[in-house]
């Protein structure tokens, strides 16, 4: 249920002209997340074009982005995920947090190379902090349907970044089959076995983690379930990039029909 203190609003959007073969995947996806440092990069020259360098050099199939800015003030009425999404050749979706913020809006964003046969905003209004947001996308792969999310939660504290959780948990499992095979990513804000993040443990999401074993950030993550469905191939995060205050991470996901051997 969501709490007094908070809305939920939920928007189910249908792509009009949607096939199969538009969101088909193989049966291995490169996911990104990605914070993109809000209204600096308008601040510095050629800042949102490195941005996209860095997505570019990156090529992930799907990555999700926060601190997105659209057609505000402050980042001189430019629409930051639709410009991002031209200069790599890949689709926007924009889900805002702040839905009036300098006479536009601030909140998620997310690219795809191929377009998602659904979209789904969320939206959860906190009356003394920053509203927050979400995109959910599905997608295909090997002829299988995947949820993918990315979103980005409170920094305001640890009781906010709980409820928004909590909220968003139920959002999910609420939305699809907690057997369907789902990816979520973004800025957590929140360390695993935090209360934000035992939230999403306790809803059987597993992190991606480096070759030594270790998750990839202590705030950004990337997190799947089913555990048995999910192989991971590669994972990375890499911190020469000096276009973001965040390192980018990113993983290579195979969607296997058996659970993975040891």
């Amino acid at each position: 249920m969501v709490s007094n203190a908070s809305k939920l609003w939920i928007v189910v959007l249908f792509a009009l002209t949607c096939s199969n073969a538009w969101a088909q995947y193989p049966a291995h996806v490169k996911f990104l997340s990605y914070n993109l440092w809000g209204y600096r990069n308008a601040e510095i020259p050629g800042g949102y074009d490195r941005l996209a360098s860095v997505i570019n050099e990156l090529n992930p199939d799907i990555s999700g982005h926060q601190e997105v800015d659209f057609k505000n003030d402050r980042s001189k009425g430019i629409d930051v995920i639709a410009y991002l999404g031209k200069r790599t050749k890949m689709h926007p979706v924009f889900a805002p947090g702040l839905k009036d913020y300098q006479n536009g809006q601030y909140g998620e964003g997310l690219l795809s190379d191929r377009p998602a046969l659904k979209k789904k905003l969320f939206w959860i209004e906190q009356p003394s902090g920053e509203d927050r947001s979400a995109i959910e996308i599905e997608i295909t792969m090997a002829g299988e349907k995947v949820r993918i999310l990315t979103t980005h939660l409170a920094h305001e504290g640890n009781d906010f970044r709980a409820r928004q959780a909590k909220e968003m948990v139920e959002w999910i499992n609420k939305g699809g089959d907690p057997k369907t095979p789902m990816v979520i990513m973004g800025d957590f804000n929140s360390r695993p076995g935090d209360r934000a993040m035992s939230q999403y443990e306790k809803a059987g999401f597993e992190y991606v983690r480096n070759a030594k074993g270790e998750i990839l950030d202590t705030i950004d993550h990337i997190m799947y379930r089913p555990k048995e469905r999910w192989r991971l191939i590669e994972a990375g995060k890499p911190t020469h990039y000096k276009s973001s205050d965040h390192d980018p991470v990113w993983a290579i996901l195979e969607l296997v029909n058996q659970p993975p051997k040891k």
